[in-house]
């Protein structure tokens, strides 16, 4: 999963290079946004989908089953709500952070580093 905040247009480029042609639209698999962003953000994008604006399904022949993918634009919703949980469990570790105290009997505080990417979105 993306442990990094992405800007739209880091995210614009991961959607074009995992993103196949369905029918007449680009799309990302939903299980393929669900191992990037987690299942969460692919359900929030389902739940917002109206229209097809955000998400998909096309029908492959002989098949008695759907395949969804997320557009662009739910592509963008998915990547801003794994955003958004980033920056909440950041601020979360924040609040958990301890006071210990030094040598010299001065509290120091004690944070985590930032969030380190796991996923290459240059490649």
């Amino acid at each position: 999963m993306i442990q990094k905040i992405l800007k739209r247009e880091d995210a614009d480029k991961l959607f074009h290079r995992e993103a196949m042609l369905f029918e007449l639209d680009d799309g990302v698999l939903a299980s393929k946004a669900e191992e990037l962003f987690g299942e969460d953000a692919v359900t929030f994008v389902r739940k917002l989908s109206r229209g097809g604006a955000y998400m998909n399904q096309a029908f492959p022949p002989a098949c008695n089953h759907c395949i969804e993918y997320l557009t662009l634009n739910g592509f963008r919703h998915a990547a801003s709500y794994r955003n958004l949980e980033l920056l909440r469990d950041g601020a979360k570790e924040k609040a958990a952070s301890s006071v210990t105290s030094t040598e010299s009997g001065k509290a120091e505080q004690t944070l985590t580093g930032p969030v380190s990417a796991s996923y290459d979105t240059e490649n």
